[in-house]
């Protein structure tokens, strides 16, 4: 059984999730140069303890996490091979039982993810250009 949990991040766990965000924006995001990820890991790095981390793990293993900011959620991750099991599922409605209204942005060119997020109650209420890639992204909100 999945746990899901708010955690204080460490260095260990700031370790694990990096590589996670890392893994998870080059495989959802092959239309944005590698570069671009790698090069962001460590303005991610400071970014990431101002977040509510959420993570969902089996047993000790860390399968996945989400990072809140005001009810902003800014990231959502979860290990490919946990991917298509529910583990993502899982984790949003935990997250949509903590907070009323959650907002996100999710580039157009990945179809799975808006295809989750759809499905899971989110609506676009906006579109922009993301300045620094210059890709197209939705914003999308889920109220209660």
């Amino acid at each position: 059984m999945m746990q899901v949990e708010k955690i204080t991040l460490n260095s260990a766990r700031l370790k694990q999730i990096l590589a996670i965000w890392l893994a998870g924006n080059l495989q959802a995001h092959a239309f944005i140069p590698a570069t671009y990820w790698e090069d962001a890991q460590a303005k991610v790095a400071t970014q990431l303890p101002q977040a509510e981390i959420w993570t969902i793990s089996s047993g000790s293993n860390l399968v996945g996490f989400a990072g809140v900011v005001d009810r902003y959620l800014a990231g959502f991750f979860i290990v490919p091979e946990q991917q298509h099991r529910g583990v993502g599922r899982q984790l949003l409605t935990a997250l949509k039982e903590q907070y009323p209204t959650l907002m996100l942005a999710v580039y157009v060119k990945n179809q799975r993810a808006v295809r989750f997020y759809q499905e899971a109650g989110f609506v676009r209420v906006a579109q922009q250009i993301d300045a620094e890639t210059n890709e197209i992204e939705q914003m999308m909100r889920w109220s209660r």
